[in-house]
């Protein structure tokens, strides 16, 4: 008597024993409910950081401040400006933003070493007598950045980027 056959065609997938970890059910399935609740409590930790702050702003104690409703108006003062929430959820206000200066400091904006530099023709970094290079056809100065090798001839030639010479 022969052998009975598979009664599973080919294409059947495997079935094989999947574990779900808790990760991947708040990934997946629980994502919505978990950063409603995420986004519910960072409001909540604002408007209290806010409103404690408003409190000690008006000297007033926490208790006869509007504790429903979030600080109204702009804050005024020295609270102006970002706030961000610290460890314990007070409001901290962020340090200030450095303003770029508009020139460039002294020395070489490629190889960042101190000492005398000249600004490229092209590209008007500072560029120190190292990162120089002198393009083949039109014999200017310009920075390593601005300059390409090139192979069509038997040795090795810089040519410029936008060489006025091509």
């Amino acid at each position: 008597m022969p052998k009975r056959g598979c009664p599973w065609p080919d294409s059947a997938p495997l079935q094989l024993k999947t574990r779900v970890t808790q990760k991947e059910v708040n990934e997946g399935v629980a994502r919505d409910t978990n950063m409603t609740a995420v986004y519910e409590r960072t409001k909540s930790l604002l408007f209290s950081g806010a409103r404690s702050l408003k409190c000690t702003k008006l000297s007033l104690s926490p208790e006869s401040c509007n504790v429903g409703d979030p600080p109204a108006g702009p804050l005024q003062g020295s609270a102006r400006g970002q706030m961000k929430l610290g460890p314990e959820g007070k409001l901290l206000k962020s340090p200030p933003e450095k303003t770029e200066t508009p020139f460039s400091p002294p020395g070489c904006a490629l190889c960042t070493r101190a000492g005398s530099s000249a600004p490229c023709v092209r590209c008007e970094k500072a560029a120190c007598r190292s990162c120089w290079r002198r393009c083949s056809l039109c014999q200017r100065d310009h920075c390593f950045l601005c300059c390409a090798p090139n192979y069509d001839e038997r040795d090795e030639r810089l040519i410029c980027v936008d060489c006025p010479a091509l």
